[in-house]
């Protein structure tokens, strides 16, 4: 129970420093909140200082006689000290914050928005001096000259233009830029914030603050071109295109705000920001992208703007989109600090939680192990001690007192009664041990004579080991004489080769000269023979070529024997066609049906593998030459993905074997049909055997008298040249 309870202390430790760890975070996090907020209310601030009252103050010199009223100097100084008030807020939170997990860009960034900030006295100046305080910097700044030349090439009164320039160059040139800076700084803040739900609504606080500054630009460009009517004066040549590319900017961040926003807050996402809910200005939109069709502002003369110019058009634009949408700012900004500040309350309750629970986990241990100490430890402390006691002096006489009624108690009592069994065992042990003695001299003795017997077994072990060694040694020397004998017979079948080779090319011309001679004697005294004797002649004629033909085979089959293979990828199949093609004259006449089937391509000598099919198929067309209806059939058999070889076959539906002599098919001068039925030399399937055996394969033959013949050749499927004797 007391390690149950220590355990549990222990996890709820670690839970409380995890919890801990979290509410720092939380409070971290917290703090950059606070600091995106504050960032976002400066830029509504700085917004707010380019209203209505820093345009009446610039455009104060454009009518010397018009003084502005004083309202709008308090009024542009009270937003001045609203927008001061919060960067003093907010440069003091960045100070307070621990820096260690921002990274160096982010606190450039953050920095950067501050230097900038700095400088907003220097544009206040012309704002409150009515435009003639102006600092050095900014007459020197090519954009005001730029602006002012433009505003005069225009038809704009020089005070005028100077007036707009200034204003274009305040409003939206830098206050626009701080504003811009203020909204991407946001995104760096999201990226250090360590909680995922904070990030993300620091992330859509960014894209609003993007959106509604392009809705403020939009709004006044909108505004401007509506309310100028016909010719736009004192526009840019792009603004249009400006325009348009706000339009598309604008979309391209509602959608960003429409995924960053929660479920919940969609809606009023939808009803502040959407066009849906502005209907007037996506008409005015519409109208607009149908009509200016370029930037050519020569083309905007004839274009009547009055068209679409309403009262609740210009109400929308100048008040009722940009009030939406910073409604819309404010909402979540508030929304966002108080889920933080439930998220920092609701972990400070589980910090509390947690120790509370931790602090009774440590009563209950400390009382648990008091407990344990006066009822058990103790207790058992005393038992040890005896347990040693008794390990020491070997003393099973010895008991400790019991005390019945808890489950040390019994524990004791099992001791006791362990005891006297040990006690009684040791007795039985001294007599068993007696017993046990007179056994072992028993088998010691009977050890004793199998060890001699094992001493004569390993001696007859080792005669028969000798024998064995003698036994090798002449199965080695035999081996030898083997192996000799092997290398003798090869060399005899070399030379029986190379001599029958030797013998048949010699005799082949002296054949020659023999068939020519009896046909010189058959043309030139045929009319001196009678029958018998023509007869004759025409017998030696028929067996001297019969045996020119038998030498010609008998040279080709050693030929193949002797040829170096040469080998590449063979296309079986473009040779079957090549086969069928030379074969066309001699099958002429004869309704033969062909059966081709897949013939996959090997690696083989491809005028050997030729001359191979050339054998099958010119066998096939023979043996076929009774059938009234021959089927020759070419092909391949489908075998595993394992296999290592590719197996083709020729089949054919004519005169068959007799399969008990399969053995002698591939023999030389071997034929199992009569040579009157079928004309032959018996030497081609020995050639074919001897093409396949040179590639490595393997050939075997299935058939039936009169019922055909199938011829199978197997040739490795990586190819691989074998020397054949």
């Amino acid at each position: 129970m007391v390690v149950t309870l220590i355990i549990m202390t222990v996890l709820g430790v670690i839970t409380l420093v995890g919890y801990w760890t979290d509410y720092l975070n939380y409070r971290q996090s917290r703090q950059y909140v606070q600091l995106a907020v504050l960032f976002a209310e400066i830029c509504e601030a700085a917004t707010n200082e380019t209203g209505g009252p820093m345009f009446q103050l610039l455009f104060a010199g454009d009518n010397p006689l018009q003084t502005p009223a004083q309202g709008a100097i308090e009024e542009f100084k009270e937003s001045n000290r609203a927008t001061d008030a919060k960067l003093a807020e907010a440069r003091a939170l960045w100070a307070s914050i621990d820096k260690s997990d921002a990274d160096a860009i982010t606190q450039a960034r953050i920095q950067d928005v501050f230097l900038k900030a700095e400088k907003l006295a220097l544009w206040r100046r012309p704002v409150l001096s009515l435009g003639k305080d102006i600092p050095e910097e900014v007459l020197k700044a090519e954009a005001l000259s730029l602006r002012i030349a433009h505003h005069l090439q225009h038809g704009m009164a020089p005070q005028r233009a100077h007036c707009q320039a200034l204003w274009d160059l305040v409003r939206d040139g830098y206050y626009s830029e701080l504003c811009d800076s203020l909204g991407s700084v946001l995104l760096y803040i999201s990226r250090v914030t360590k909680d995922a739900s904070m990030a993300r609504s620091i992330t859509l606080h960014s894209e609003l603050l993007r959106h509604h500054m392009l809705l403020d630009r939009e709004n006044g460009l909108l505004g401007y071109l509506i309310s100028k009517g016909a010719r736009p004066h004192g526009l840019l040549s792009d603004d249009i295109g400006w325009l348009r590319s706000l339009w598309d900017r604008e979309s391209a961040v509602y959608m960003n705000i429409w995924s960053l926003a929660a479920e919940e807050s969609r809606e009023a996402v939808r009803t502040r920001l959407s066009l849906d809910a502005f209907p007037r200005v996506a008409a005015a939109r519409r109208w607009l992208a149908a009509n200016w069709t370029n930037n050519d502002m020569a083309n905007w003369k004839d274009l009547e703007v009055s068209q679409i110019r309403t009262p609740e058009l210009v109400q929308d634009l100048e008040y009722s989109r940009g009030f939406a949408s910073l409604q819309l700012m404010r909402q979540m900004r508030r929304d966002l600090l108080a889920g933080t500040e439930a998220q920092l309350k609701a972990q400070g309750t589980r910090i509390l939680a947690v120790s509370i629970a931790l602090v009774l986990g440590c009563v209950m241990v400390t009382g648990g192990f008091w407990w344990m100490n006066n009822h058990v430890l103790r207790r058992v402390w005393d038992l040890s001690v005896m347990v040693q006691h008794i390990h020491d002096t070997n003393d099973m006489s010895l008991r400790i007192p019991a005390h019945l009624g808890d489950e040390v108690g019994e524990l004791e009592m099992v001791f006791n009664e362990l005891l006297e069994a040990v006690e009684a065992n040791h007795r039985n042990l001294d007599v068993a041990r007696s017993v046990l003695e007179t056994r072992v001299l028993e088998r010691t003795t009977e050890v004793q004579k199998r060890l001699l017997e094992v001493e004569r077994l390993n001696r007859e072990l080792e005669s028969m080991m000798t024998q064995l060694r003698l036994s090798r040694d002449q199965s080695e020397r035999s081996t030898l004489r083997l192996e000799d004998s092997n290398q003798k017979l090869l060399a005899a079948n070399l030379e029986l080769e190379s001599f029958i080779y030797s013998a048949s090319h010699d005799l082949r011309t002296p054949l020659r000269n023999i068939v020519g001679f009896i046909e010189l004697l058959r043309l030139h005294s045929a009319e001196k023979f009678d029958a018998a004797a023509s007869h004759r002649v025409d017998v030696v004629l028929s067996e001297a070529k019969r045996l020119s033909s038998l030498i010609d085979g008998l040279l080709a089959f050693f030929r193949v024997g002797r040829a170096e293979l040469k080998m590449e990828q063979v296309y079986v199949g473009t040779l079957v066609r090549e086969l069928r093609s030379d074969f066309a004259e001699k099958t002429e006449g004869r309704s033969i049906i062909w059966k081709v089937g897949d013939m996959p391509s090997c690696i083989g000598d491809r005028d050997l593998l030729k001359q191979l099919l050339e054998i099958l198929m010119d066998n096939a067309i023979k043996f076929t030459a009774r059938t009234k209806e021959p089927v020759i059939e070419v092909g391949s058999l489908q075998s595993g993905g394992l296999s290592e070889e590719l197996v083709y076959f020729v089949k054919d539906n004519g005169a068959g074997f007799n399969p008990l002599y399969s053995d002698k098919l591939f023999r030389v001068f071997q034929r199992l049909h009569n040579p009157r039925d079928f004309e032959g030399n018996g030497i081609g399937l020995a050639n074919m055997k001897r093409i396949v055996l040179r590639h490595g394969g393997r050939v075997w033959a299935e058939g039936a008298v009169d019922a055909g013949a199938c011829f199978y050749f197997a040739l490795p499927l990586r190819g691989r040249a074998v020397s054949v004797v």
